[in-house]
């Protein structure tokens, strides 16, 4: 993952983890909390696609704001921001 990213109705992200293995991607909103936990990367792959339409866990569409995403594999993380707007 490389930059911000600003986006509108989705955002879309390839993912690049180096190494195959499970990757968790999440995304938090600025108090560091938990939106929505997106599907991981399956277990044999070192890269995959992020897909993230706005909305929470429930699939109620999240207010314009910063976000951000979180990509955990292997014991190390990187974390993006990602800005939604109205």
């Amino acid at each position: 993952m490389q930059g911000d990213y600003v986006f509108v109705a989705a955002c879309v992200g390839e993912l690049s983890v180096g190494r195959p293995g499970p990757a968790r991607v999440a995304i938090y909103d600025v108090m560091g909390r938990e939106v929505i936990r997106l599907p991981d990367t399956p277990s044999g792959e070192s890269s995959g696609r992020m897909v993230w339409d706005g909305t929470n866990g429930r699939g109620d569409r999240v207010k314009p704001g910063i976000y951000f995403v979180r990509v955990e594999t292997g014991g190390s993380s990187v974390a993006r921001k990602l800005v939604l707007l109205p």
